[in-house]
C-alpha cells in the first residue's frame, strides 16, 4: 500500500489493517497517530474538534483556531462563529429587525429548530 513501507511496521506499537487485499498499519494505542507521513513513530494526537487521526494515512491532523476536524474527510474545515445576538435573534438579526418573539431563536425548544433559526439553514442530523 502506498506510503506504508513494510520495514517501518512495528508490531509493538502498530496494528495491521487489511483493506481490499492490501495491508496498512496504524498506531495501536488510542489517541495516538504518526507524527508525519515519513515518521511512523506514534505520538499523542489531538482529539475532538481540534484534530484527530487521519484514517487514510494514520497521521495526526491538528486544526487551527477557527477550524474544526471533520472525521468524514480527515481534514480541517472552517467553523462559523455566532455571537450572543445571533443566538438570540438569528445570524445578523437584532431585536429590532426580528421583533416577533415567536420568530426569535431563544424561544426555540427543539435543537433542530434552534439551529435552523440561528443559522438560517435547515439543520442536519
Amino acid at each position: 500500500w502506498a506510503g506504508f513501507e513494510k520495514s517501518k511496521d512495528n508490531s509493538n506499537i502498530h496494528t495491521l489493517e487489511t483493506v481490499g487485499g492490501c495491508v496498512k498499519y496504524f498506531c495501536s494505542e488510542p489517541g495516538t497517530a504518526f507524527t508525519s507521513n515519513a515518521d511512523t513513530t506514534c505520538a499523542p494526537c489531538s482529539t475532538g474538534v481540534k484534530g484527530g487521526a487521519n484514517t487514510d494515512d494514520g497521521t495526526c491532523v491538528k486544526c487551527e483556531t477557527g477550524q474544526y476536524f471533520d472525521k468524514t474527510t480527515n481534514s480541517c474545515k472552517n467553523a462559523q462563529a455566532f455571537n450572543k445576538t445571533d443566538m438570540q435573534y438569528g445570524k445578523g438579526k437584532t431585536k429590532n429587525t426580528n421583533p416577533d418573539i415567536e420568530k426569535q431563536c431563544w424561544t426555540k425548544i427543539m435543537p433542530s429548530e434552534f439551529i435552523e433559526c440561528v443559522t438560517g439553514k435547515k439543520a442536519t442530523e
